[in-house]
């Protein structure tokens, strides 16, 4: 079996073959040809379509999800937009989030980052964000300094009405 690699580098074969990457004797069709998945522990051979775009088994690590869900709901539709705006490497962050590397070492600055607890997004305990407030999120974050200004006095009086009702 002839195995070519194209340029595009991904965390696994297993990803290559599913976005089409690899290619059998020039042929491309995953129903013709064995592909070979390499995980960190265990190599497999089956056909490419065990791993289709229909397939919504998500195998990276715990941490590696709640942090794409805290950038979600933070308002940065791409791993991309969030590694700009916050200076980092984008290679290093995209490992982080793809699950090839773990995120203890940097779990602090990207809660701070995304306002989530650094607890939560190593554990998985505590307060979770929510794709629901990602909408707000992002309003806020593209507001001028006259509007934040005008919801933190909004914000204020209703958590002093609620304090006078009792509530």
């Amino acid at each position: 079996m002839e195995l070519r690699q194209h340029a595009q580098p991904s965390p696994s074969v297993r990803d290559q073959v599913a976005n089409g990457v690899f290619e059998l004797n020039g042929c491309r069709s995953p129903s013709e040809i064995n592909a070979k998945c390499i995980y960190p522990s265990q190599v497999e051979t089956h056909r490419p379509s065990m791993h289709n775009a229909c397939m919504s088994y998500d195998d990276r690590p715990e941490p590696a999800k709640r942090l794409e869900q805290a950038r979600k709901a933070a308002g940065y539709a791409s791993a991309r937009e969030a590694a700009a705006r916050f200076n980092w490497v984008y290679e290093s962050y995209v490992q982080h989030e793809n699950g090839t590397r773990g995120i203890s070492r940097v779990a602090a600055r990207y809660a701070k980052a995304f306002k989530v607890s650094e607890a939560w997004l190593l554990t998985g305990e505590g307060h979770s964000p929510t794709d629901d407030d990602a909408d707000l999120i992002a309003a806020i974050q593209h507001m001028d300094e006259a509007g934040k200004s005008a919801l933190r006095a909004f914000i204020a009086h209703l958590e002093s009405a609620s304090r006078k009702s009792g509530g």
